[in-house]
Order: structure tokens, then sequence, then C-alpha cells
């Protein structure tokens, strides 16, 4: 992709966000760090570290709907390998149903350090159910690999107090040509443990820890198992 047409898609996401600004949602930044950069049950780094920053900002739909955008910038530190540097662009739909919540969502992402990008799209059906318990099911599909993958997750929130919360889940996933030339079927199992602490109404640090194990793994798959960390600073506007 060009770089003037990546310039002019990122000036349209921005005037979007200043655009909104006048309504009563904020806009949401976050910072992170991850030891591992860790998707599919596979690590998209050689080696190193990654940083990212998250811009997010939600308005009003229709009913009990609302919009969805994101800007989500990452780059790899500490390699000793190739610079891994991507960017998503994203917009979705929530739909407010009771305790289910529906989300259809479109995700454009370039990677400069290969010069290719993709497109996806996405659908998230979350239900809040008994036991401060969470169910999600999670399906996206790529344009580049022509495939999909799906996963289910499930989370118990936990308020410890009014500023700290642990919210320990586990996921499956299953994959359906998403992840190219590798086997198709019961992907990955993680297990994991989030930790939020909120200083004030505005500003919260995130945290967590996880492990992914590989499901039916082959010889010479790129699936295999992890554990990792992340840390994020999170700031409303």
């Amino acid at each position: 992709m060009k770089r003037s047409s990546k310039q002019f898609i990122l000036i349209v996401l921005f005037h979007c966000f200043i655009c909104t600004t006048a309504l009563s949602t904020p806009i949401s930044l976050t910072l992170g760090f991850d030891s591992l950069y860790i998707s599919e049950g596979r690590n998209n780094l050689t080696d190193g570290h990654l940083l990212s920053v998250l811009a997010e900002k939600e308005f009003e739909g229709q009913g009990s709907s609302r919009w969805l955008t994101h800007l989500w910038k990452a780059e790899s530190v500490n390699n000793t390998d190739n610079h891994y540097q991507e960017l998503n662009i994203g917009l979705g739909y929530s739909i407010f149903l009771d305790r289910l919540t529906i989300t259809p969502q479109y995700t454009y992402l370039t990677f400069q350090h290969e010069n290719s990008h993709d497109h996806e799209l996405g659908l998230d059906i979350e239900y809040q159910g008994s036991w401060a318990l969470v169910y999600l099911m999670s399906y996206v599909h790529s344009k580049q690999s022509a495939g999909s993958f799906f996963s289910w997750r499930v989370t118990h929130q936990r308020k410890i107090n009014d500023r700290f919360t642990l919210a320990p889940y586990i996921s499956v996933g299953i994959n359906n040509r998403y992840v190219v030339n590798e086997h198709n079927g019961w992907n990955d199992l993680q297990v994991g443990l989030e930790a939020n602490y909120r200083f004030n109404s505005r500003l919260k640090l995130q945290s967590y820890l996880a492990n992914s194990k590989g499901l039916q793994k082959q010889q010479g798959e790129t699936l295999e198992d992890f554990s990792w960390f992340g840390l994020s600073l999170n700031y409303l506007f």
C-alpha cells in the first residue's frame, strides 16, 4: 500500500475522533507493554518485546447500540531480528440486548516491516451470566489468508474493592485456514489472570499473566507453549 493511502486513512480516522469529541463519551488512550506478542497460540516476534498505543472512541447509535472506533499501533523493542511494526484501524457496532452484546466489526491491518496489509471481518457475542461469569465467542475472517479463526472465552470478574478487580479466564481457539500452512482444528488453550487498579475515574493500571498451550501440535509448525505478561496504563480524555 502506498504511503499516501496510509496517510489518508490515518487522517480520516483522526478526523472521526475529533468530530466525536463533542459527544458525551471520552476518548480512551492506552499505552501497553507485552513481554511477548502472542496471537492464535503463536509468537509474532522472533525475539524482544512489544510496545503499543491504543486509541478508542465510542459514540451513540440507534436505540440500544453504540459505534466503536479504534486505532492500535505496535512496534517491537529489544529485538535483534526484523523490527516488527503493525497498525490496526477498526470500526465496530455493538447492539445491547439485556445481558447479550453483539458486535460485528471491520479491521484494516498493515504490517510495515513486511510491506503488506489485510482486511478482517469479525463478530463478538458476549453474554453476562450468573456468578459474575462472562462468556465470549469471537469469530474473525481474514481476506489475506481466506480463512477464519474461532475462540471461546469464559471470564470470572471479581471486584476486590472499589479500586481493584481480578479476572481469571480460560479460552480455547480453533483454526480454519486463518493460520495458513498449519493444521486446522483445535489450536490452543489459554489460561490467564487480569488485574486492574483504578487510581481515579480517568486513570487505570491494567496487567495480566497468561499461559498458552498448543493443541494437536504437528512437527514443523509455529504453534508452541508460552507464558508471558503485560502491563498497560489507560487514561480517559
